[in-house]
């Protein structure tokens, strides 16, 4: 179950990253996104930012007490 932890959050970190460049990348080119409203909130590129880093360190974090689940004897 861990592994799957790890590995869905590294990807959903990964994809979060990418998602929030591209979407700098756009401004920076000219193309002004501010904000996709959703109904209560509404998503911005630094909270794609904040999500990336949230779940990457799950994955580390994930995969090292596997990694140290299998080094005790």
């Amino acid at each position: 179950m861990e592994r799957h932890i790890a590995a869905w959050s590294y990807w959903l970190g990964v994809t979060c990253a990418v998602l929030a460049l591209l979407w700098r990348a756009l401004n920076t080119l000219g193309l002004r996104l501010t904000e996709i409203p959703v109904r209560v909130f509404a998503i911005a590129p630094m909270t794609l930012f904040k999500g990336a880093v949230l779940l990457l360190l799950t994955g580390v974090a994930t995969a090292n007490y596997v990694w140290l689940k299998r080094q005790m004897p």
